[in-house]
């Protein structure tokens, strides 16, 4: 929220005018986003684009009136630029900080981060390159056969950590594929039901390990009778604060009026569960995103936790963990597949205004496609 009204004073001083466009009516109760599509359309004879998002019809807006007013319209775009500019650089920063763990001179600007972090591609690919060409290169130290021989012998299938089951939705859900560009998103699945589910794909699957994750939060979520009305999974292999290479806080504050939506879907609302879906091994701020990005906490909310891995059995369990409870006493759990505190796990929080509660610990269970989480 604190950067939203900040780039509203850039764009006002940089206009030169402490006059705006006066509020859109809305007599029959639409809400600011189709009121202004319908405002558009009407008064200024224009079409918006299909995933405009509420800043780009509010940027619209002013433009044609001011254009109506016959005020600098160039100025205008100008200043919208100059706050598009200052989102990248912005974006830029944190990619260097998640990818490379460096902090950017603050006198740098856009083109110059945009040469550093092309510089440290460029060596990172080059010291890739000769490393695999090393490996090529190295004789091998003992014959195959013999290193064959020598390898562990495997441990029993069942100790090893299993795939995500592949469900399929239930008899009440149904799918639909939504048209959702946004930059790493690779696709968008919207559950219809009495408590429905929007599911966000980030990147490529490199296995079977996303295979049924959206399924079986959408049954979860449909069969709980106290918790969220609807629920939002961001789902993508990533590093902390960024998935698939996308910020979380300036995805989630990009894409806001999509999510309070739910796609499109229905009238704005404040986001009532979000689930982060990707791993944070050595940055565990993905809560502080979350809030960052919406300029709120979700009631339901669930994350990796802190120093380790997610995987998909953490999540749908920490997710049945957030919507089995009610957020009055607040609640907050860690799950955690397997031994040791370095071992995949997720966290859920329940809570208003990002309240938590005291913290428990659940190990969880995998059993002939049952996913179970019992308190230590």
């Amino acid at each position: 929220m604190r950067a939203f009204l900040q780039l509203v004073v850039v764009a006002s001083a940089a206009l030169g005018a402490a006059e705006g466009p006066p509020p859109v009516p809305d007599p029959i109760g639409l809400g600011e986003r189709l009121a202004l599509i319908d405002h558009l359309r009407e008064e200024y004879r224009l079409t918006p684009e299909p995933g405009w998002s509420l800043e780009d019809l509010r940027a619209a807006h002013l433009r044609a009136w001011r254009a109506a007013k016959g005020l600098d319209v160039e100025e205008a775009r100008a200043t919208e630029a100059a706050v598009q500019t200052r989102e990248e650089t912005d974006r830029l920063r944190r990619r260097l900080a998640d990818r490379f763990h460096q902090e950017a001179d603050p006198g740098l600007d856009l083109a110059s981060l945009k040469a550093l972090l092309a510089r440290l591609e460029a060596e990172k690919a080059a010291k890739d390159t000769a490393h695999i060409e090393a490996r090529l290169r190295a004789p091998d130290p003992e014959p195959s056969e013999r290193r064959l021989a020598r390898a562990p012998t495997p441990p029993p299938a069942q100790e090893a950590a299993p795939e995500a089951p592949a469900l399929r939705p239930s008899a009440t859900l149904r799918v639909q594929s939504l048209d959702f560009r946004a930059p790493g998103v690779r696709h968008c699945r919207y559950f219809v039901g009495p408590r429905p589910l929007l599911g966000i794909q980030f990147g490529e699957e490199r296995g079977r390990e996303f295979q049924g994750v959206f399924e079986y939060l959408a049954t979860t979520l449909a069969s709980s009778t106290n918790g969220p009305r609807s629920a939002i999974i961001l789902l993508g292999h990533g590093s902390g604060a960024s998935i698939a290479g996308e910020a979380i806080d300036a995805h989630l504050r990009r894409w806001k009026e999509f999510y309070e939506t739910l796609g499109g879907t229905r009238p704005a609302a404040p986001v009532e569960c979000l689930v982060i879906a990707s791993c944070s091994r050595g940055s565990p701020v993905q809560m502080g995103e979350i809030r960052d990005g919406l300029g709120y906490y979700p009631t339901w909310r669930v994350a990796t936790a802190d120093r380790t891995y997610a995987n998909a059995l953490t999540v749908i369990a920490a997710f049945a963990g957030a919507v089995g409870n009610a957020d009055d006493p607040p609640f907050r759990g860690i799950y955690r597949w397997g031994k040791g505190e370095a071992s995949p796990a997720s966290i859920a929080e329940v809570g208003r205004d990002g309240a938590r509660g005291n913290l428990r610990y659940y190990d969880i269970a995998y059993d002939q496609g049952r996913i179970s989480a019992a308190e230590r």
